[in-house]
């Protein structure tokens, strides 16, 4: 999954939607804007608790990460390989956690 998700969501919002809605003559603020929506919500969806509060808060909770990644990709272009390392890497840690809860700390690490 991590190197799935990070070799492959970053590029599709900001490497093939963002620049296709702005080939389509919208706003750059505004397709920021509508992509790191999107991109946020995507988000609520890893943790779906089906209880409104919980699901917007964790929507709103990623939208400024969201939007800042936009931001940076839509200025210079070129660190959109340096975003999906570092979003490999946050990634990579995700199974040693699971792991680490799922054995309740028993894990040796």
């Amino acid at each position: 999954m991590p190197t799935i998700h990070a070799l492959a969501e970053l590029p599709t919002y900001w490497g093939y939607v963002a620049p296709r809605l702005r080939a389509w003559g919208l706003n750059r603020w505004l397709v920021i804007a509508l992509v790191g929506s999107f991109l946020s919500i995507q988000h609520m969806f890893f943790a779906l608790q089906w209880n409104w509060q919980y699901d917007l808060w964790l929507a709103v909770k990623f939208l400024p990460f969201a939007l800042w990644t936009g931001i940076v990709v839509d200025r210079r272009p070129t660190a959109l390989p340096y975003l999906m390392a570092a979003h490999f890497l946050l990634d990579a840690s995700l199974p040693y956690i699971v792991l680490s809860v799922s054995t309740a700390g028993h894990f040796p690490g």
